[in-house]
């Protein structure tokens, strides 16, 4: 073996269609004889690892065009710009070394030398290199460290101190294997400035020195090389110089190793045109895939041409394929050929003329004919995203190929009735589509072949679910083989070597009962029973059978891939059936989109054999060729009203070439005919690229028409092309609208031209539609189709559309929806504006439930100060139509599928005239989740609004179809709540109807199908003392008035409305909420939190439902897109500021700060930002970039995956100057820098981008600015005698406005001394804040805790015990102690004089010899003594005979003092309120008990109304007591019913309760003439005292079913 055979080269070449950044790859490079410094160490695994210590060398030869050596010293010449000059001492790759140099500068402004490291290719150094520089740059001396191309810096670049660029410099530079360099500049006499890092696309390369538009002398060149280099007898292969285009490749011990992300090419001189060429693959981490490349025709660029064979573990698959296209000619399971011992295999490919055999393990997997690439060509290799060693690489010629028989199934039987297959079978298909109907658990084929069969199962990512197995007979399919309803089944033919693979999509249908319980399905949307489903096709009316046909692009995978067909129909376009597959994939490649016709009066004369009734169906559709990426039309036709098709023998109608005005581009045909052209012409529209017209008389012949432009004469350019025929405004006046696939719309004409042929011409210009421009970052709806002819005679234009939709999430079993059918119509506005509506079909109606309203209302203004007029409203899937007239309201609009938390927004804005539809915290949705469009309101200032949600889609429209906005979305079915809200003013509700909508499953709503379902809405965290809503709402809807609800201790009711409660708490922890309504119960879990956010930005303003406080901060929720918390605080353009925050990426790919933010309302359109973006590698990004709708520049920095976990929790800053230059330090250190920034004014923000972050410490500084005036003033603050904690009472910060008119927080700095909390007295305490002085008065209440005892005890004495002229004296004191105790200002002396009169007044009280009444006591106790113990917990009753007891020891002492007999009258009172029931029901003597205590209540006191209830209530429960069979039921109904009418009585008048104090203390009551004050503000009476049974009993019987006695 030679050594120019075996020498490893790196090379770098520019590829244009390969994503690379061109950098030098680690291809371990060996001397050659006579080089100097020859080094021949074989590697082991030991000296991998080591690093090679030699001798330094001096380096004096460089070659180069503008270079010269005199005395030892190397000269570069200034070029005006880069000058290389590349070693010939040092001619090898060098990976790990130590390089310097002496440099004096002799002339040029860039002062500018460097040492070169890291050549890619000798003879052409400028493609790619690094260099450690030193250079004058913006007027200052800097050092620096970087790559080209890409003009990367490793460090930001650093200005060299004590640096002389007229004195002797010495460069000195350290660089690892590993990346890691160290770089020292030193200018004579001066001090050493060190810069270090890591470069992590190290690889290596040739060395050299460069000077950039700088004359340079370089003396005292030293390199000490380090690098490791192998032996290269260790790889064995027959190929001349192959060397590395991209990657890493190096030779080990095993062979030659690659590695790297992307294409990886490397490429040989060994020419040869038929061939034998083979290697050992070892895919080491079974992931990406290694390749043999041969017939490669650009050696330097492999993509411009070349064939393919790889083992591809990312798909699972051998696969044999072609550039430039990348198409795909053959694929094979890799799970056909058994790997090796050791996990590889031995790939050859015989290659003759136009065949292409190809060989795994020695078994011959392909047999393809491919004329492309042809002649004698290059061979190479390829790794994609791999980690491979290739061994034995090895090639001959070969002049013939082996014979062999070919493998055919020569017949395919189904022995299971109803199971179908599509296309009928012929032994020339590949691909089959199968169809098992619903209930049908086991299915029996026969395959059949001269060679031996196989059959093979996978699921739907074709992984293997059961190993292939030889079939002589039957092979069966049963309910267990399919996942998810779906399998594919490889039937694969091997005779001679060679094997046939033969696959069969296997769709087991679901019934439609199965369909409707699938919580994630969609129930009035055509949804795919499995798998993707992408863009409508075929769209079609079947005058013979009366059916309108729906077919769509269908993948037997969860993506995109070997798309085919599928179909539905339905009679009324709402109601669809599943058909047998369509059109399937064949010889001519994939089926893409297409449309269909009715060919009625058989124009194609492909119908003159039919029976009478049988269809003339006619479907034009795309061929797409995976081999060349070439696309073409064809068609079928279908006698059987579509459920089988039979493919013109012709096909392709229209092939690409000729054709084509976009190259492969050339697709998505749509046919119609114009009403009226008695030619009975065909027009076809295709796109893909550019937009053209065909014209044809059959069907089978086409001819170009014309291009289709703009009004200036542009080409238009889309997918998924159509032309609508519209009147205007309901006029005669017809125009032809231009679809461009859902994303725009042109306005036009179809004029006749001199032959009878329409022509289209623009009459518009191009009408981008509101946030769906680009479908595929917009609102997803796109390919929209027509249908050919309404068949109901109405002359609609019809058309459905493809939500998009790869939303993916536990449960949901598909990808993609069809939007509900549309009518599409033109009209104009006031100002001749064309406006292209998009309305539901007035089919869609039949939908509704009309029986079950969910909610309806009329001539109803609402203002923001209302309550929520939906409160209780709720529903899953449901149509709200309304028609409103604006109002002073800003916005207004409503909350729907509400609960968990989250919420869909959909509201219009009276200032932007748009109509949205927010749903980023609503669940899954698609791109941003918030879209818009314009909508302006009609005349009388009103909006018509129509929001249709289904599970998985929401259609929303304004103005009967002025504005339509259709969009994938899935949502919780639990989240069920609405809500109505108006912002700022007023808007009236002229008719509002909410229907629920029935499944076409089911026919039926889920109000008449659904359980009934009690969910809680609540937030799931809650800040400390702020209140917060929880609502209740039942499903199918229904009011929850009759709601009970249980809090844990620690959460304060605050206000309980209609199904709903508002709570507060005043503690951290979780707590647990508990609604039980209609014998249904359900808890919620909210977390309360004191957070710790801080900012000296003032009133952060959070957006819905997206950013909310949490115990961390402010935390930004992950809606799929960027997501902006803006503020009004601005940054100028020539003034210097510092923005910084804390940052934590919780999940999800970016997030950072943004400034210079234009508009405030809409970030998106122009912004700044300095973000920390994570890779799947697990490094992270830290990124400098300006937005304007997509990245103008930006500077990145990559952050090493060891460090990765660190940076998702960082510290974000970025400096600027005022000046132009901006810095971006990252934990304190500077990474990021630029120059010439092009700053704007603008706002300050924090965002998210895919990701859920939390912010914190969010602070702006303006150096040059300075405190004009403070904005706020400190109020008075009152605490009590010796308060320990004035400190936390007083405020942090202070609001105070700048010179730059920016108001900020500052904080401030109080002199506690000058207040003594323990001296009563006024101070005034003094502050300090960014130097102005700040005052507040402080008044240190008296000591009034003494009194405060007197006050209490003086309570409890009654007028009545005592005598009057005692009693006299004993009042007075206590009223001026009463008053005093009230009046804060009081002085202390004051306090004690009053505490010492009241004492004096209440020693000098004397009993009165005046006898009690006990009468209320005495009727009390016999009505008590009635109640047995049957029925109730033998602790209550125990307590009740003791209060019986007291009571009649009381009555029993005739001296007894009156509020002796009220203590046990209130005691007695208690203990039958305590009285517990055992079981959850009452019984007859327990409710014989209850009424006989409250017939005795009075009805003075009371309202009437509430009266009349009692009364009825009470009368009710007599009837139920003198009905002997009254069941168990009846009589705890009619116990409740009692108690629950007793409870709401209502009194005619209701005194006050006392009111606690601002200091937290109660101000006593003062004196009572007529009762005391025993806490107890029931009646005194038996009746009046019954909150007894009919309160306490309630509670208990609600209460203890789980948790026992609450108390309260």
């Amino acid at each position: 073996m030679t050594r120019k055979t075996t020498r490893m080269l790196t090379a770098l070449l520019s590829c244009s269609m390969a994503v690379t950044n061109l950098v030098p790859f680690n291809v371990m490079a060996e001397t050659a004889p006579g080089d100097p410094q020859e080094v021949q160490v074989p590697a082991t695994k030991n000296q991998e690892q080591d690093t090679k210590e030699t001798v330094p060398v001096s380096l004096t030869n460089f070659k180069g065009d503008h270079v010269r050596s005199e005395g030892g010293k190397v000269i570069l010449n200034n070029t005006g710009g880069d000058n290389f000059a590349m070693s010939e001492d040092i001619k090898v790759i060098a990976d790990d070394f130590h390089y310097s140099a002496d440099v004096t500068i002799k002339g040029g402004e860039a002062s500018c030398a460097a040492l070169l490291v890291g050549v890619g290719d000798r003879e052409n150094p400028g493609n790619a290199w690094r260099a450690a520089n030193v250079i004058r740059h913006e007027g200052e001396n800097k050092m620096r460290m970087f790559r080209v191309p890409g003009d990367h810096n490793y460090q930001p670049m650093q200005v060299l101190n004590d640096y002389d660029s007229t004195k002797m410099i010495h460069l000195d530079l350290d660089i690892k294997a590993n990346g890691d360099f160290t770089y020292k500049v030193t200018s004579e006499g001066g001090s050493e400035n060190v810069m270090s890092g890591n470069m992590d696309d190290w690889a290596g390369g040739y060395i050299g020195v460069l000077t950039f538009q700088t004359e340079a002398e370089l003396s005292n060149i030293q390199f000490t090389d380090r690098t490791v280099r192998a032996d290269e007898s260790l790889f064995h292969t027959t190929l001349e110089n192959l060397r590395g285009l991209q990657g890493s490749w190096k030779i080990t011990e095993k062979g030659m190793h690659s590695q790297g992300s992307g294409d990886n090419f490397a490429i040989s001189e060994t020419k040869i045109e038929n061939f034998e060429y083979s290697a050992n693959i070892n895919n080491l981490d079974k992931k990406g895939a290694g390749a043999l490349m041969f017939r490669v025709q650009n050696p330097d660029n492999p993509k411009d041409g070349c064939y393919v064979i790889n083992a591809d573990y990312t798909h699972n698959i051998f696969k044999l394929f072609e550039f430039p296209t990348g198409g795909s000619i053959a694929e094979v399971p890799l799970s056909e050929v058994e790997p090796k011992e050791d996990g590889s295999y031995d790939i050859k490919v015989i290659v003759v003329g136009e065949d292409i055999y190809v060989y795994a393990n020695g078994k011959g997997i392909m047999r393809e004919k491919d004329s492309r690439h042809k002649g004698e060509s290059y061979l190479g290799l390829l790794t994609w995203d791999g980690n491979i060693e290739y061994q034995n690489l090895n090639h001959k010629t070969a002049s013939e190929l082996p014979a062999v028989e070919e493998a055919k199934l020569s017949d395919f039987k189904i022995l299971t009735d109803g199971v179908t297959i599509t296309p009928t079978f012929d032994p020339n298909v590949k691909n089959y589509g199968m169809d098992i109907p619903a209930g049908v658990d086991r299915v029996v084929v026969k395959p059949e072949s001269s060679g031996d069969v196989y059959i093979t199962l996978k699921d739907r990512n074709n992984k293997v679910t059961k190993e292939k197995q030889k079939v002589t007979d039957t092979f069966t399919l049963t309910a267990e083989d399919f996942d998810m309803n779906f399998l594919n089944m490889g039937v694969t033919i091997e005779k001679d070597g060679f094997s046939e693979n033969i696959n069969f999509s296997v769709n087991k249908w679901l019934s439609a009962a199965e369909l409707a319980q699938q919580p994630y399905r969609a129930q009035f949307h055509v949804t795919p029973q499995i798998n993707f489903m992408n863009d409508p096709n075929g769209m079609v009316y079947d005058s013979t059978d009366g059916y309108w046909h729906l077919f769509y692009q269908y993948s037997p995978n969860n993506n995109f891939y070997k798309q085919s067909q599928a179909h539905v129909r339905s009679k009324d376009l709402v109601n669809w059936e599943q058909q047998p597959l369509g059109l399937q994939i064949d010889e001519h490649g994939l089926i893409f989109s297409g449309s269909a016709v009715e060919d009625s009066e058989n124009t194609s004369g492909l119908f003159n054999d039919n029976n009478p009734g049988e269809s003339k169906l006619v479907s034009i559709y795309t061929y797409h060729n995976e081999k060349t990426g070439k696309q073409s039309q064809a068609i079928a036709t279908s006698k059987d009203h579509g459920v089988t098709w039979q493919k013109y023998a012709g096909n392709p109608i229209l092939p690409n070439e000729g054709n084509t005005l976009s190259g492969n581009d050339f697709r998505d045909p749509k046919v119609f005919q114009i009403d009226g052209d008695e030619s009975k012409t065909w027009y076809m529209v295709t796109a893909g690229g550019a937009a053209q017209i065909f014209t044809s008389n059959d069907l089978i012949h086409w001819t170009r028409s014309q291009n289709l432009t703009y009004k200036n004469g542009d080409q238009i350019h889309s997918e998924c092309p159509g032309l609508i025929p519209a009147r205007v405004n309901g006029t005669g006046e017809t125009k032809w609208i231009y679809n461009g696939s859902a994303g725009f719309y042109v306005v036009g004409s179809m004029k006749k031209d001199e032959n009878g042929i329409y022509k289209w011409s623009a009459e518009s210009d191009k009408m981008d539609i509101d946030s769906n421009a680009n479908p595929w970052g917009g609102f997803g709806k796109y390919a929209t189709m027509t249908f050919y002819r309404d068949g109901t005679g109405k002359n609609r234009q019809i058309g459905i559309s493809w939500l998009q939709d790869f939303i993916e999430f536990k449960g949901k079993t598909y990808k993609g929806l069809q939007s509900l059918p549309q009518e599409y119509g033109l009209k104009q506005d006031a100002d001749g504006n064309y406006i292209v509506t998009s309305n539901v079909v007035e089919e869609v109606d039949k939908l509704r439930d009309t029986k079950h309203m969910l909610y309806q209302t009329e001539h109803k203004k609402v203002s923001s100060s209302d309550s929520n007029i939906l409160r209780g409203v709720s529903g899953i899937r449901y149509d709200l139509e309304g028609e409103f007239t604006l109002g002073t309201a800003k916005e207004f609009g409503f909350k729907l599928r509400k609960g968990n938390g989250k919420e869909l927004i959909f509201k219009y804005n009276r200032e932007t005239q748009k109509m949205y539809v927010d749903g980023r915290n609503a669940g899954y949705h698609v791109n941003s989740g918030n879209f818009s469009y314009t909508l302006k309101p009609l005349e009388g200032n009103k909006v018509k609004l129509r929001i249709i949600i289904d599970q998985g889609a929401v259609e929303a429209f304004g103005n009967d179809g002025e504005a339509n906005i259709s969009t994938a979305m899935y949502q919780e079915n639990s989240n069920i709540g609405m809500e109505f809200f108006c912002d700022e003013g007023d808007v009236t509700i002229d008719k509002l109807n909410i229907y629920d909508m029935k499944s076409m499953y089911t026919g039926k709503s889920g109000s008449e199908t659904e359980a009934p379902q009690l969910y809680l809405s609540a937030p799931r965290e809650a800040q400390v003392h702020t209140e917060f809503r929880v609502d209740t709402n039942m499903y199918p809807n229904m009011e929850s008035n009759d709601v009970v609800w249980t809090l844990d201790p620690g959460l304060q009711l605050v206000k309980e409305e209609k199904g709903s409660i508002v709570v507060s708490g005043s503690k951290e922890g979780t707590y647990k909420i508990k609604a039980s309504a209609k014998g249904l119960e359900k808890e919620v879990e909210i977390k309360l939190f004191t957070s710790s956010f801080a900012s000296n930005i003032p009133d952060w303003n959070l957006d819905g439902g997206i950013w909310a406080i949490t115990a961390d901060g402010v935390i930004g929720t992950n809606t799929g897109g960027d997501s902006f918390l803006m503020h009004n605080t601005r940054i100028f353009k020539d003034k210097p500021f510092i923005y910084e925050a804390d940052m934590q990426i919780l999940e999800g790919t970016a997030a950072g700060i943004v400034f210079g933010v234009s508009d405030r309302n809409h970030p998106a359109a122009d912004w700044f930002c300095a973000n920390i973006e994570r890779k799947d590698d697990g490094s992270s990004i830290a990124k400098l970039f300006k937005n304007q709708n997509g990245e103008i520049w930006n500077e990145t920095k990559e952050i090493p995956a060891k460090r990765s976990k660190a940076v998702t929790q960082a510290h974000l800053k970025v400096v600027y100057d005022g000046a132009g230059k901006l810095e971006y330090w990252l934990d304190g250190e500077k990474i990021l820098e630029r120059s010439n920034v092009d700053m704007q004014d603008g706002y300050l923000g924090i965002q998210t981008f895919r990701s859920a972050a939390v912010f914190n410490n969010v602070n702006v500084q303006y150096p040059d600015a300075s405190v004009v005036s403070l904005m706020e003033k400190i109020p008075a603050l009152t605490i009590a005698f010796g308060d320990k904690t004035l400190q936390d009472q007083l405020p942090k910060q202070i609001r105070v406005k700048l010179d730059n008119d920016v108001e900020l927080l500052e904080t401030i700095t109080w002199n506690l001394n000058d207040v003594n909390v323990n001296k009563a007295g006024v101070y005034t305490l003094r502050g300090k804040a960014a130097g102005h002085t700040i005052e507040v008065k402080v008044t240190v209440k008296a000591d009034k805790k003494e009194l405060q005892k007197l006050l209490e005890q003086a309570k409890t004495y009654v007028k009545e015990d005592y005598t009057k002229d005692s009693w006299k004296a004993f009042e007075a004191a206590w009223y001026r102690a009463a008053a005093v105790y009230a009046d804060e200002t009081t002085a202390q002396d004051e306090v004690n004089i009053c505490a010492a009169a009241l004492e004096k007044a209440m020693q000098g009280l004397e009993k009165a010899a005046v006898t009690a009444d006990r009468s209320a006591l005495k009727e009390l106790l016999a009505s008590a003594k009635k109640i047995k113990a049957e029925g109730y917990t033998a602790n209550s009753y125990a307590v009740l005979e003791k209060a019986i007891a007291a009571a009649e020891k009381v009555l029993a002492n005739e001296k007894a003092l009156q509020s002796e007999v009220d203590t046990a009258l209130k005691n007695l009172k208690q203990a039958v309120l305590a009285l517990e029931i055992v079981q959850d029901t009452a019984n007859r003597n327990q409710l014989q008990n209850l009424v006989s205590i409250l017939k005795t209540v009075k009805k003075e006191g009371y309202t009437a109304a509430s009266w009349e209830a009692f009364v009825k209530a009470l009368r009710q429960a007599e009837a139920v007591l003198a009905n002997e069979s009254a069941d168990e039921a009846a009589i705890t109904k009619a116990y409740e019913a009692l108690q629950r009418s007793y409870r709401n009585l209502q009194p005619v008048s209701v005194g006050d309760d006392e009111k606690p104090q601002g200091d937290g203390q109660k101000e006593p009551s003062k004196p009572e003439a007529e009762h005391p004050d025993t806490g107890d503000t029931t009646s005194t009476g038996a009746a009046g005292m019954l909150t007894l049974l009919a309160g306490g009993a309630a509670v208990a019987i609600r209460r203890r079913r789980k948790q026992g006695k609450s108390e309260n």
